[in-house]
């Protein structure tokens, strides 16, 4: 017969049913929400009460074990020494006097060796060591700064002074570069400042380049700058003069002198680290060509100087030919070193990441430096009198409000976060971004010296060498259109500053407004760069230049300010909101 069913149990039934309309009757009366917070504050004092039970116990118990440690450590020092004058007193075998000595001497050697690693430890530990250069060695092999796999970590050592001091150096060699364009005034040498612009913004972009991926402290290294400062003053010696003179060969020489010093560089890279040794090859190959023709062209077997302008040409495009020359010999490796891989993990084997933060400061240090050299060019030194004072007065507060105007512009409108910054974003904005970079320095140069000739114009000033209006109206305004256009092209190449940030809490409608805004910028600053080609065929004089220059920077400066201002009201409604929802400012 088939097994009867289990009869009901009616009593855990009628259990259940009264535990339910209790907890039905208990949330009705208190909340479900109120009640899980009281059950987790009583978890919660619990929880501590025990905890601070545990700790007293736990630290009564180490108090204890540790008084009855030093107690039998006490009574072991006592009972030892009470044996070690009864052997004195008695006459015993020497062998036994040796074995109790031995026997207390080890255990002060062991406390004085676990002494002696904690106080190791300790001074490994501070600071003045750590973080010494000499701390890991006088002879290191480079550090790579950044790689893929480590890409968005902070690096603790971003810009150093070494970096400051040669930058500074650079900045040098071009206001004295604008200088001989001040003094002479003709297309002729307005095309050898930009020849020898180009091979000193080459150079420096080239070991920009290598400082951006290795560093170390070194004295390999600290010698290998200490040769490139000397190679570099060489050049600032020797930076005027057309190509027939002395100072050309002199200025090629040094010049090769630096390139191998970058070449012998990168090839020890490639040596101590084989990640990078394929990067390092290419680049090491490339300065050592670089150095090769500077040396051909400071000798005097190759004088022609038609010869010589060509090879000096070469050099002026020097940094646009290493990027070019580095893309082709990377891709070649990729098809044939990488063919089992995709794209994007082939790339990453032949190819090393710039530091972007390190990279940036060191482009707006050698900026700021270009524009506080302007600022001393526009400061003339009438030994020989003037003619004007209200030209020379008027015309020179036009002009430093113009350079002050620009140094806002370029260093505090736009926030730039470096997950925005075109080199961020892809390989081929990146790239443009630095190629536009020489061509914004240079017509910043210019327009510096621009504005120093028509100072000196309008305040009719004696020591000033005769020369052109047109071509000292030309050389400011078109420097300075040419300017705010690359400046246009570098600001669409970066991500519109603070949209992803605000996209990203929920903020569209402003993350659309400050896209709008932007564009309105960038229009209207294309506009006061049509406005500034046109100005020189105006037939205005040097004073109405200047003040027109002023006024048009002055309302291109607000005009970016008012994204700043539209950030201003959303981060003010943001913290009212965060007032209202209880939280603490």
């Amino acid at each position: 017969p088939a097994p009867c069913p289990p009869a009901p149990d009616f009593e855990m039934a009628e259990e259940s049913k009264t535990v339910s309309n209790m907890r039905r009757r208990r949330k009705k009366r208190m909340g479900f929400y109120s009640d899980s917070m009281q059950s987790i504050h009583s978890l919660y004092r619990k929880a501590s009460k025990e905890m601070r039970k545990s700790y007293g116990a736990f630290s009564n118990a180490s108090t204890r074990h540790k008084t009855s440690i030093d107690a039998d450590k006490d009574k072991i020092f006592e009972s030892h020494h009470h044996q070690y004058q009864q052997q004195q007193q008695q006459p015993q075998p020497q062998h036994h006097h040796h074995r109790h000595h031995r026997y207390f001497t080890d255990d002060e050697d062991d406390d004085e060796q676990g002494d002696g690693d904690t106080v190791a430890e300790n001074l490994l530990e501070e600071d003045a060591i750590k973080y010494a250069w000499w701390s890991q060695g006088l002879v290191q092999a480079p550090r790579l700064r950044r790689d893929w796999d480590r890409f968005g970590e902070d690096d603790d050592r971003k810009y150093q002074s070494l970096n400051a001091f040669f930058d500074t150096l650079f900045s040098v060699v071009i206001t004295s570069l604008g200088l001989e364009v001040r003094n002479q005034q003709s297309r002729r040498v307005l095309i050898h400042w930009a020849q020898y612009f180009g091979i000193v913004l080459s150079l420096w972009l080239s070991t920009a380049g290598y400082s951006s991926r290795f560093d170390n402290d070194d004295v390999v290294h600290k010698t290998f700058w200490s040769l490139y400062g000397v190679g570099v003053l060489g050049i600032l010696m020797h930076s005027t003069g057309d190509l027939t003179s002395t100072n050309s060969n002199f200025f090629a020489l040094f010049l090769s002198l630096i390139y191998f010093l970058l070449t012998l560089q990168w090839f020890r890279t490639g040596i101590h680290l084989p990640r990078c040794r394929f990067f390092c090859t290419i680049q090491g190959s490339i300065m050592l060509v670089y150095s090769l023709l500077a040396l051909v062209a400071s000798t005097a077997y190759y004088y022609p100087i038609q010869r010589r302008d060509d090879v000096f040409w070469v050099l002026c495009l020097g940094y646009p030919i290493e990027i070019f020359v580095t893309l082709l010999i990377q891709e070649l490796g990729m098809v044939f070193m990488y063919p089992h891989l995709d794209y994007e993990d082939a790339r990453k084997e032949v190819d090393l990441p710039l530091h972007i933060q390190f990279h940036i400061d060191r482009f707006k240090t050698l900026s700021m430096m270009v524009l506080g050299q302007l600022a001393s060019a526009i400061a003339w030194h009438p030994e020989q009198g003037f003619g004007s004072v209200e030209g020379l007065y008027a015309s020179a507060g036009c002009g430093f409000i113009s350079l002050v105007c620009l140094k806002i512009f370029i260093f505090d409108v736009d926030f730039l976060d470096t997950h925005d910054h075109a080199i961020r974003r892809s390989r081929c904005s990146g790239l443009t971004w630095l190629l536009l970079y020489p061509l914004a320095m240079g017509c910043l140069a210019l327009t510096g010296s621009g504005v120093a000739l028509l100072i000196a114009e309008a305040g009719k000033i004696n020591s000033v060498p005769a020369g052109s209006p047109h071509f000292r109206q030309l050389l400011t305004c078109e420097s300075l259109s040419v300017f705010l256009i690359i400046s246009t092209i570098q600001r669409n190449l970066h991500s519109v500053p603070y949209v992803r940030v605000l996209r990203f809490h929920r903020e569209h409608r402003r993350a659309t407004l400050m896209t709008r805004i932007y564009n309105i910028q960038c229009t209207l600053q294309l506009g006061a760069a049509v406005f500034f080609g046109v100005l020189p065929y105006c037939q205005a004089t040097a004073m109405q230049i200047l003040v027109c220059m002023a006024i048009i920077m002055i309302f291109i400066l607000c005009l970016n300010m008012v994204d700043e201002l539209i950030l201003l009201e959303t981060v003010a409604h943001a913290r009212e909101r965060y007032r209202r929802h209880g939280g603490e400012e």
